[in-house]
């Protein structure tokens, strides 16, 4: 796909794999291994003074060493979102271990859970 975006005359082509946050794909891709001229930086980005999040999240990504995090679709289930093919990087706390392994009876009781967390 990459080989028909740049015949297509893409100037940039952003390729992501599982090292990056947020969203992420199910293969490792070693972009400057590959001959990529650059990196684009996301999560960096988010701690930083001009960034809106909320002050908890970014001392959870400041704090992070990558090895309390995990991959998995629970967040977007919640949400009720849909990333086709991707998975987000999310820190493990008591709700992502409730639900793993359990993310059909999340879909299930999606309803019941917002209701119940809207309480908390």
């Amino acid at each position: 796909m990459a080989g028909q975006a740049a015949e297509a005359g893409a100037d940039v082509i952003v390729a992501q794999g599982t090292e990056g946050g947020g969203h992420v794909g199910w293969m490792s891709l070693s972009a400057l291994g590959y001959g990529a001229d650059g990196v684009l930086l996301g999560t960096r980005f988010l701690p930083s003074e001009e960034s809106a999040i909320h002050a908890n999240y970014k001392r959870a990504i400041v704090e992070s060493d990558g090895h309390d995090t995990v991959l998995t679709e629970i967040p977007d289930i919640a949400a009720g979102m849909v990333w086709p093919g991707a998975m987000s990087r999310v820190q493990r706390n008591r709700f992502m271990e409730s639900w793993t392994g359990r993310e059909w009876a999340l879909r299930r009781d999606l309803a019941e859970v917002a209701r119940d967390s809207e309480g908390s």
